[in-house]
């Protein structure tokens, strides 16, 4: 397994943590805001791993 086979699932689950992170923020889902920060630091984390790879693979 190489790592341009992980894009779409590093794509798939940081959009599913936005969308989570954003849904504790707005307080659709509530959670306790340490929560809210960690998963947002975490989908901050896969996002730019995510984007780092497509660059690479397409760029270089």
């Amino acid at each position: 397994m190489d790592l341009f086979s992980l894009t779409m699932p590093l794509g798939i689950i940081g959009y599913c943590l936005m969308l989570l992170a954003v849904l504790t923020g707005a307080r659709i889902i509530k959670l306790k805001v340490k929560y809210h920060k960690l998963i947002a630091l975490i989908a901050l984390i896969g996002a730019s791993f995510h984007l780092g790879l497509v660059i690479y693979y397409n760029y270089f």
